[in-house]
């Protein structure tokens, strides 16, 4: 039995022109071991749920809050898995912060808060998953107070050894202050208009309320569109309101883990053709922005922008 643990704080160690793993693209998928392959992933039918549960349960008797698991954690898990399972025979394994900072990085994850990866090799007779049963009880990583969500991979080759990896994460802290981050990017938002010679827009009470309202249900039930699941637009939250108006559109976001979440949101905005133009659209003259953050500490951001009808109509 080999048990290595490593840790990493801070954003993950980008990937230098020349190195053997190359990042992977929006879209892309781990490739399958095939059978007859000299290692096979044990990630299909989520046959690793019970080691989760075990953990969970460690964490529940010691009072503490479960940890989230993350299918992209899972990713960066078995790409740390598979890089120590191809090891030359006799290479020593190795667990450093820039080689886990680099698996997180070819999955997508940039910037939190820390990151440590547990890595526990055993060999098997049947069952490469049983083998590791109690694996937590002795690791500290499974009691640290810190760590939000976990990923985990086990391979196995065809000598009979498993090898198992986990990764721990810490996300950044969402902002407390979630009125004051909806006041940035409203000062933002209108930087961006005098700079392109259009007026600012009116802050609307009513209609942040209703922004709030799409923020919150968006973090509540883990969606991310202009359309609830009942099939409501912007128009009909506004409506429904009883907010007047000639004109409504919406821009949504959301991001987690970053830096500046509003520099972040409102950056991805104006990069986006359609949110582009709502911002520099002359017409508008109120906006209403909510910001809410999900059990993941991501912040759902959206700004809703009104012209109200003309006098007499």
């Amino acid at each position: 039995m080999l048990l290595l643990a490593g840790l990493l704080t801070g954003s993950g160690t980008p990937l230098q022109s020349g190195d053997r793993l190359a990042p992977l693209q929006s879209g892309d998928r781990l490739a399958p071991l095939q059978s007859g392959d000299r290692l096979a992933s044990l990630q299909s039918g989520d046959r690793l749920a019970p080691l989760i549960d075990q953990l969970q349960d460690v964490r529940r008797q010691a009072g503490l809050p479960l940890l989230q698991r993350r299918a992209v954690l899972d990713s960066a898990a078995l790409l740390r898995a598979r890089e120590i399972a191809e090891r030359e025979p006799g290479q020593r394994i190795e667990s450093t912060p820039e080689l886990m900072g680099t698996a997180l990085n070819r999955v997508g994850i940039d910037l939190y808060r820390r990151a440590a990866e547990h890595i526990d090799i055993r060999q098997f007779r049947t069952d490469p998953v049983s083998v590791f049963t109690g694996t937590w009880a002795a690791d500290a990583l499974s009691l640290d107070t810190g760590f939000t969500a976990i990923g985990i991979a086990i391979i196995t080759d065809a000598n009979g050894y498993a090898t198992l990896v986990s990764i721990f994460l810490e996300d950044l802290q969402a902002p407390a202050d979630l009125e004051a981050v909806e006041q940035q990017v409203f000062t933002e938002i209108n930087r961006i208009r005098r700079r392109n010679g259009l007026r600012r827009l009116r802050w609307h009470d009513e209609l942040a309320a209703v922004a709030r309202a799409h923020s919150a249900d968006m973090a509540a039930r883990a969606y991310f569109d202009h359309l609830s699941p009942e099939g409501r637009n912007p128009a009909d939250r506004t409506a429904s309101a009883r907010i007047d108006f000639t004109r409504i559109a919406e821009n949504i976001e959301y991001n987690r883990n970053s830096p500046d979440p509003v520099l972040k949101a409102v950056q991805d905005w104006w990069d986006s053709p359609g949110h582009r133009a709502n911002i520099v659209e002359p017409a508008f003259t109120h906006t209403g922005i909510g910001v809410a953050v999900d059990a993941e500490t991501g912040l759902y951001f959206t700004q809703l922008f009104l012209l109200p009808p003309s006098p007499g109509e």
